[in-house]
């Protein structure tokens, strides 16, 4: 079934509405500190982002490298396909994964023991230190921002 380019247009309006709406409410008082916090804190989390994206760009390359050999032997991927594009589906995966969405099913089948390493690696690298540092960043500008407030 195809998309209707008008329906994910829609879509979009809709969100923007809403993001100008967001954007508005600085006008007052009690939403504005929140508002700035959020800013500051997009603003400051730019290179843990691009970060977090190449970490999870080597995992998804890896399942991708793995998966190609996986599936020319028999019909069982390592990941769900998603958009139907094996390395977006793949970094798809990944990110599902660093959220603690683990689609494990077929992980043991075929290279069990590399992709059950890469798993872990990406577990604790994803999970425990970039959402760790994550929460770091926001604490930190939370506390500038609300210095500057007081």
């Amino acid at each position: 079934m195809e998309e209707d380019p008008l329906n994910i247009l829609g879509a979009f309006a809709v969100f923007m509405l809403y993001f100008k709406l967001f954007y508005w409410m600085r006008l007052f008082k009690p939403f504005s500190a929140f508002i700035r916090v959020l800013t500051e804190i997009a603003k400051d989390i730019k290179v843990f982002s691009i970060m977090l994206l190449l970490c999870l760009a080597a995992f998804a390359n890896v399942l991708t490298v793995i998966n190609v050999n996986r599936t020319a032997s028999s019909n069982s991927p390592i990941y769900e396909e998603h958009l139907g594009f094996g390395p977006l589906d793949a970094l798809i995966h990944s990110y599902l994964t660093g959220l603690g969405e683990f689609g494990m099913d077929d992980y043991s089948e075929f290279d069990a023991k590399t992709v059950w390493f890469f798993f872990i690696f990406a577990t604790i690298l994803i999970q425990l230190v970039f959402m760790n540092m994550l929460i770091a960043i926001m604490g930190e500008s939370f506390g500038r921002i609300t210095a500057i407030q007081q």
